[in-house]
């Protein structure tokens, strides 16, 4: 079983590198903002739930749609935070962009990196923080520098973790 879990992430990593580039926001739209209320501490305090602070309208919604100068296929969308609520991120409009969810190509290959795949970054990022490894400012500076370097980085983690389990 472990080895089917190593040869489907080998499988990811490679898919990395050689389907579509990463889809980024544009960082004059989004230059990222955090909430300066919310500290490591809090973060990652085991009761802490981005739910409780995420506060995004719809009003939000249609600004950052509108910016993008997206107009239809609203659903192929998330309003995402640059910088995600669980590393400190702000419910403001400079902090969200429309990541679009990449979906699959008619040969099973992803059409690019999206949503989805930024959200293993963050969580990665959350976990980097809580650790210790990363201070709070670390992880929101390599988000907002580029979220694909940081899901790269979780990736090589989940090859090493499993070769590591074998």
């Amino acid at each position: 079983m472990r080895t089917l879990i190593a040869a489907a992430i080998l499988v990811a990593a490679v898919a990395v590198s050689a389907a579509a580039p990463p889809v980024m926001p544009d960082l004059k739209k989004t230059p990222g903002m955090i909430d300066q209320k919310l500290t490591a501490a809090m973060l990652c305090n085991p009761r802490f739930r981005t739910g409780a602070i995420r506060n995004v309208t719809l009003a939000m919604k249609r600004q950052v749609f509108a910016e993008y100068g997206i107009t239809r296929d609203f659903g192929s969308y998330e309003i995402d935070h640059l910088i995600s609520l669980e590393i400190g991120g702000a419910n403001d409009v400079r902090n969200l962009w429309p990541q679009p969810y990449c979906p699959l190509d008619g040969s099973g290959g992803k059409t690019c990196f999206g949503a989805r795949e930024k959200d293993h970054a963050e969580n990665w990022l959350h976990r980097q923080v809580c650790s210790g490894s990363l201070t709070l400012s670390q992880a929101q500076a390599m988000i907002v520098k580029d979220w694909f370097a940081v899901y790269r980085q979780w990736a090589k983690t989940q090859i090493t973790e499993a070769g590591s389990k074998r």
